[in-house]
């Protein structure tokens, strides 16, 4: 799948208009961190038990279980980059509202592949939260 906004959101290019760090320094900087837009989204996946699993030799399985997702909300788009973290066992991204419901598409999409695959025994859980709750120190969509 590879979408273009058409009718994007103000706040659709905040990433993309950051500043761009270029020493190591700079990174405690105060005056280098911006609030999220209180319509983007956190979404995190995790592989459940993803360290029975490790421990049972099934490493490859939990880290491309937990990495599939990231590479399918990469597609989505073709001009807007995102912020994400891999962990090993899952993906924190934050995106803008524009892309929820096709990124909510994609978690669905792998979550069924994971459970459908040879990896089935790393069954991932997606979840996301809106920033403005966050900020208002709201709960999880669930």
């Amino acid at each position: 799948m590879n979408i273009m906004i058409k009718n994007k959101s103000a706040s659709f290019s905040f990433y993309s208009k950051l500043p761009v760090l270029t020493t190591f320094e700079s990174v405690p900087d105060s005056v280098n961190y911006h609030p999220v837009p209180e319509d983007w989204h956190i979404v995190i996946t995790d592989v459940i038990d993803s360290t029975g699993a490790i421990e049972s030799g099934r490493d490859k399985e939990v880290n491309t279980a937990g990495c599939l997702a990231a590479m399918a909300i990469s597609n989505i788009t073709t001009d807007m980059d995102f912020p994400f973290l891999f962990d090993g066992d899952g993906m924190k991204y934050l995106i803008p509202q524009d892309l929820c419901s096709d990124v909510e598409e994609i978690l669905l999409d792998t979550r069924r592949m994971v459970r459908d695959s040879s990896m089935q025994r790393a069954s991932s859980r997606p979840d996301r939260l809106q920033t403005s709750r966050m900020y208002s120190g709201m709960s999880w969509t669930g």
